[in-house]
């Protein structure tokens, strides 16, 4: 357990930290990306331990999460992540490599996580995927299932940008606007240089 009082950003990568009583997190960036020489990280049990940082970090505001993803399947029974509150959360950010490769550890779908965030006052969410699945060349459903669905009400700014490394392909995404009604700013982007 840390006494961090004063503490408010954190930056990790690789290490999910434990939850701090007392601490006021307004920021966190987490990287969860394995180097390509080293074992991929047991993803489920990664995002058990966010979930419970989360659930003591009720000041969050911004939240930026690099990780791994290998598609829209579920774990199944005993697999269930609890669901997370974060009413102060503003911004999400993920930046996303997705690969329909068979994983070396337990395959973790993001949307494990994401269905189980509740972000009432979620104004700005970035999603930047990179693909090198060779499923079909829409994205909408893809990038769909990694946009938590509780908070999009309150949804200002949207930022989509794949970033397909296929050969010879043509990726399209669409996004349905009624679905964002207080929507100000949409920013969408195909292939390009992710940032």
């Amino acid at each position: 357990m840390w006494n961090a009082p004063n503490l408010r950003t954190l930056d990790f990568s690789r290490i999910v930290p434990a939850p701090m009583f007392g601490a006021s997190i307004e920021r966190l960036s987490l990287d969860l990306r394995s180097p390509a020489n080293q074992a991929d990280m047991d993803y489920f049990v990664a995002f058990q331990d966010l979930v419970a940082f989360l659930q003591e970090t009720p000041s969050l505001r911004l939240l930026k999460l690099r990780c791994g993803t290998r598609g829209m399947t579920e774990f199944g029974e005993g697999h269930i992540l609890p669901t997370v509150v974060l009413e102060n959360l503003r911004e999400l950010t993920l930046v996303l490599e997705h690969n329909r490769t068979p994983p070396r550890t337990h395959s973790f779908c993001l949307t494990s996580f994401t269905d189980r965030l509740r972000l009432p006052n979620i104004s700005t969410l970035r999603i930047k995927l990179s693909t090198r699945s060779s499923s079909n060349n829409d994205m909408t459903n893809l990038i769909n299932s990694f946009i938590p669905q509780h908070g999009s009400a309150s949804l200002e700014k949207l930022h989509l940008f794949v970033l397909d490394n296929r050969h010879r392909s043509t990726p399209s995404l669409s996004v349905a606007l009624d679905t964002y009604p207080s929507l100000r700013s949409l920013t969408l982007g195909i292939t390009g240089k992710l940032v």
